[in-house]
């Protein structure tokens, strides 16, 4: 498969270093200063899995030509209107999409703009930070990548890919009911500890104070009660929409009933 990975930082950089030690065919499209280092044979990545060198093949955007079978957007989450722009040229509608961000907002907006495509859902979990120089240190043994597929078609592509990854930096696996349960438990948790945080005047970091707070329990149990009434897609959105409520300081909430306060 023909693969595009979009951003080079971290979790960028280890994927795009797995494909590339499966013998894939893998272009990183990243910034032209990253680009200079990616294309160099010094060292990309240290870890207890060994170290990666091998020179990577890297383009800036004005570069970018060709489609793609799989395009992996491993950029800041902010940035993923930018990514939707960028790739445009670069998907075609069978192209698989697998947008390597937090939550779940931005989906609607690939779905919107890809709807023909097979999108990804993902949770990962990667121990790993990236020096000024640009090399990742990954901590842990081997990261989590489980993937599921927003779509109804593409799970062939999806399990071919996982099948790359898997052993290589990464334990990827391709099951669309445990991570849509997973991202919805973790929207519901992120909610939940922000709104127990507003309530009791706290800063965010602090929310580790309220996991056993009774408004923490009351706002978790009443957000899967939501759930279970709405359907779970409709909860991961309505988590996220909570959540980026809650923190947005001078901006009063509006939680619908039957949302509970605690």
């Amino acid at each position: 498969m023909r693969t595009l990975v979009v951003g080079a930082g971290v979790t960028g950089t280890l994927v795009g270093a797995a494909l590339v030690e499966a013998g894939a065919n893998v272009t990183m499209l990243t910034r032209p200063e990253r680009q200079k280092q990616l294309l160099m044979a010094t060292t990309k990545i240290t870890s207890p899995l060994g170290r990666f060198s091998a020179p990577m093949q890297a383009i800036t955007p004005q570069d970018l030509s060709g489609t793609f079978d799989v395009v992996v957007l491993a950029t800041r989450a902010n940035l993923y209107q930018a990514a939707l722009f960028v790739v445009r040229n670069a998907v075609t509608p069978e192209t698989l999409i697998v947008p390597l961000f937090d939550g779940v907002h931005h989906l609607d907006h690939w779905r919107a703009c890809y709807p023909a495509n097979p999108i990804a859902i993902v949770r990962f979990d990667v121990r790993a930070t990236q020096d000024a120089d640009g090399v990742v240190r990954q901590q842990g043994p081997i990261g989590d990548l489980e993937l599921g597929l927003v779509s109804q078609h593409g799970a062939e592509k999806l399990e071919a890919l996982c099948a790359v990854l898997n052993g290589r930096r990464f334990r990827a696996y391709p099951d669309g009911e445990t991570v849509l349960t997973d991202v919805w438990a973790r929207a519901v948790y992120r909610a939940a500890a922000a709104g127990a945080c507003q309530l009791s005047r706290m800063p965010l970091r602090d929310t580790v104070r309220f996991e056993s707070s009774a408004a923490f329990k009351a706002m978790v149990a009443e957000g899967i009660r939501v759930g279970e009434a709405l359907g779970l897609w409709k909860l991961l959105h309505a988590a996220n929409r909570y959540r980026t409520a809650f923190l947005r300081e001078g901006e009063p909430v509006s939680a619908p009933a039957p949302i509970a306060a605690g």
